[in-house]
Order: structure tokens, then sequence, then C-alpha cells
């Protein structure tokens, strides 16, 4: 990728052709990665069955209450230890949008992309916010409802139930 960025930047080739190996590179990491951790899982699931027969999680409902906390504490420990070392050891890939290297410029492209992504998925912002205003409205009527014992007090079963928004309260109570 560092080779096709010097290319894209002198000229050579297109924006296309660097984002076309742009991205057969990353598929090609994609994949293999996707391998390491089939393999890495499997071992790791390996060794969970083989902590599960040594602690005999089957005996009794204590042991499988100390397998479950083993397993807990093997699984931190292996997250531990496979992420902690990502996080000391990544560096900005070389290649890596050439072109934009200004931070400024590159925040900016990056807000310009989440907007347009924003916009083309419109219609499910629209129903984020009808979702949200429903519930605001939802809420509302709850509050109302909830007052609704003092405003007609219960004179008997029959007689209080007559009044709609006082049933849905009684409702809205036993939840």
């Amino acid at each position: 990728m560092k080779a096709q960025a010097e290319r894209y930047i002198a000229g050579t080739i297109s924006r296309e052709e660097y984002d076309f190996a742009d991205t057969m590179t990353r598929s090609q990491l994609s994949n293999m990665a996707f391998y390491i951790q089939s393999v890495g899982e499997i071992v790791i699931l390996a060794v969970i069955i083989g902590i599960m027969f040594a602690v005999d999680v089957n005996a009794s409902q204590a042991n499988n209450n100390w397998g479950l906390s083993v397993l807990i504490a093997f699984a931190t420990a292996v997250w531990l230890l496979l992420s902690l070392p990502w996080f000391v050891l990544e560096k900005r890939r070389p290649g890596q949008d050439p072109g934009r290297r200004n931070i400024i410029m590159a925040g900016l492209w990056q807000l310009y992309h989440a907007m347009t992504q924003v916009w083309k998925l419109k219609q499910s912002l629209i129903y984020l916010i009808g979702e949200c205003r429903l519930r605001e409205n939802k809420t509302k009527e709850i509050f109302q409802l909830s007052n609704c014992s003092r405003i007609f007090p219960p004179r008997g079963f029959a007689q209080h139930h007559r009044h709609r928004h006082c049933h849905l309260a009684e409702q809205y109570r036993r939840v």
C-alpha cells in the first residue's frame, strides 16, 4: 500500500485504482485476521472445555458456580493478554488516506462523510425522532394518569373504572 500511495501521489494511478488496491489489501488483512482468530478461538474453547471437566461442573451446583467463576477469570485473562498489546503497539499505517495528511482537513472530511451517511439514512433518523417524540408523549401521558386517583378518587371498582384514563393509570401502576 505504501508503493500504491506513492504512485497515487505521483499521479500515475487514479483514486479509483488506489481505492481498489486499498480494498483488496484490507480484504487480505481481514481474511488473515479472521483465520488467526478462528484458530485461536478453537484453542480457547478447547481450554474452556478442559476447565469444565477439571472442575467437574456437572457434579453439583456449587461446582457449577465455581466453574463459571473460573471460566470468567480465564476469559478475562485471555482478553487482557491479547488486547493490551494491540493498544500499546498500534501504529498509524503508512499509505492510509494519502493526500489528506492535514489533520483538520481529515477531520472535516470525516464530518462531511458522516453527514452524507446521515442524509442517506434520513428515513431511519426520521423514525428515531418520531420514536423519541412518541416516548416523550407516552411519558407525559403516564405522568398525567398517575394523578388520576387524586382527581377521581375510587368510590368502588365499577364506578372508578368508568373513566378510560383512570383504567389506563391502574394498568401502568401494575407494571
